[in-house]
């Protein structure tokens, strides 16, 4: 737990969803700032809601906030986000550069690159005006990996990453790669089973993914799924960097109706 105080890269609010959709997004981090000020209250957001300015003030006391950007184009928008109607991407770089303005923490924006999409030379040079235009203090350049809800989305390869980063000619570049574990947690108190069940309704996950963000052991974790396979909570599929457990929905959502 927090009150432990253990050692953290970051206090990340992301979930499940959109986090600023919730109406207490700016009580939830100001309070994180007031009681553990030794940590970093990082926020990642698909920057639909930065367009208003009551959500980009209840961002302001973040310490660093990622919104994702991915094109510049609506009908490449519209083709990898699947958006709400109402939601138009020149609105939404709108509100990334007011929210740059107004914003003193550490903006990073991340760059999803999908290849055949947003890969072409006319929608990168899109990108690098509205990057230039948001003025981010850092860009993540990130890619596919895990199976997507749309099996036609592939992962970029290194050298289509590589060719993205020179495109765009921003120097605080990071290509993100295809996996960096997270800091392990303290099991102190934890249902090693519901952990696991946890972290895969949030994404699909290898045994790797799960030993390294829970702490659990690779012998635990094993256990754990082949419980929850056999209960149907979860199926898995091979992907590119081994064998992915994909929490099942429909399951979960028979269960509590």
């Amino acid at each position: 737990t927090l009150a432990s105080r253990p050692h953290l890269d970051s206090i990340t609010l992301a979930g499940s969803g959109e986090p600023t959709l919730a109406r207490s997004l700016g009580e939830v981090i100001s309070w994180i700032r007031h009681t553990y000020p030794e940590y970093t209250v990082s926020v990642l957001t698909n920057g639909s809601l930065l367009t208003d300015s009551g959500v980009r003030g209840e961002l302001l006391p973040a310490n660093r906030v990622i919104p994702t950007l991915t094109t510049v184009f609506q009908p490449t928008f519209e083709c990898i986000h699947h958006p709400h109607p109402s939601l138009r991407i020149d609105a939404i770089i709108g509100g990334m550069a007011h929210f740059r303005k107004e914003y003193t923490g550490s903006l990073w924006l991340e760059v999803f690159v999908v290849p055949g999409v947003n890969t072409s030379d006319t929608e990168l040079a899109g990108l690098k005006a509205a990057i230039e235009r948001i003025d981010p203090d850092r860009i993540q350049l990130n890619t596919l990996d895990r199976p997507a809800a749309d099996p036609g989305v592939l992962a970029a390869t290194d050298e289509e990453l590589d060719r993205v980063r020179d495109l765009l000619g921003v120097d605080q570049t990071d290509i993100v790669g295809r996996h960096h574990p997270i800091t392990p947690r303290t099991r102190e108190t934890t249902d090693a089973a519901r952990l696991v069940r946890a972290t895969l309704s949030r994404r699909p996950s290898t045994i790797e993914d799960l030993v390294a963000g829970t702490g659990l052991s690779g012998g635990e974790v094993a256990k754990i799924l082949g419980i929850l396979e056999q209960d149907g909570v979860i199926t898995s599929q091979r992907g590119a960097r081994g064998i992915f457990y994909i929490f099942n929905q429909d399951r979960d959502d028979k269960e509590t109706s």
